[in-house]
């Protein structure tokens, strides 16, 4: 593994100071990094901060395709789930155990926009976006004190699962030239997807609306 490493960095510093490295040129490209927040409906009561990154390309001056993932750090919600008896001499046969749900979220995109004022390049502007989405709920519930000794719930304390969904988004943004990089903020409205290529998806997370704001930087080597 030391000899994996050390040949492996070994070649990246020879290929890094070849010519031919020295001519690539990433005019286009730019990496941002923001803060989130997202507040999913339905009634769920999920309303998580959190943040993310974004890789893009401007494939024309007014129109720019990206990749961007967003991390949401872990929100607590009240629930309960039932323990049953493990002796038939026990009265009653279930009791209500209250417990506590930690539920996260993870986004993926893929998306484009298109600015309305302004460009890729200039001072500031205002774009449109849209994008093809995959959002995953992991969760983790936590019980409070019961009778162990005589209740034992279906599953086990701290047991996990995660939700699912495919998402179409929409939203606005603008941004504005600070010198070293460019200052953005969106609002995006994400809807859930019934249908992902020809077959039909189950949707596990309703409409939910993120609000995204950071800082997007060119990528210029030569």
């Amino acid at each position: 593994m030391k000899n994996f490493i050390k040949n492996s960095l070994t070649y990246l510093f020879i290929i890094s100071a070849s010519p031919a490295f020295s001519q690539i040129n990433l005019e286009g490209f730019s990496f941002g990094a923001h803060g989130s927040y997202i507040m999913v409906g339905g009634g769920t009561d999920i309303n998580n901060m959190g943040g993310g990154m974004k890789l893009s390309y401007a494939l024309e001056e007014n129109m720019v395709a990206y990749l961007g993932y967003n991390h949401y750090l872990p929100s607590n919600h009240d629930t309960y789930v039932y323990g049953y008896r493990t002796n038939e001499e026990i009265s009653p046969r279930e009791i209500r155990i209250d417990a506590v749900e930690q539920i996260s979220l993870q986004q993926f995109v893929i998306g484009a926009k298109y600015y309305l004022m302004g460009d890729y390049e200039a001072i500031g502007g205002l774009y449109g976006l849209a994008e093809m989405g995959y959002l995953r709920a992991p969760t983790r519930t936590h019980f409070s004190h019961y009778d162990q000794e005589n209740y034992k719930p279906r599953h086990a304390d701290g047991f996990a699962a995660s939700y699912s969904s495919y998402n179409i988004n929409i939203g606005l943004g603008g941004e504005v030239d600070l010198l070293f990089g460019y200052l953005f903020a969106e609002a995006k409205l994400n809807l859930p997807a019934n249908q992902a290529g020809n077959r039909a998806v189950i949707s596990e997370i309703p409409t939910s609306v993120s609000f995204n704001g950071g800082i997007r930087f060119p990528l210029y080597f030569f």
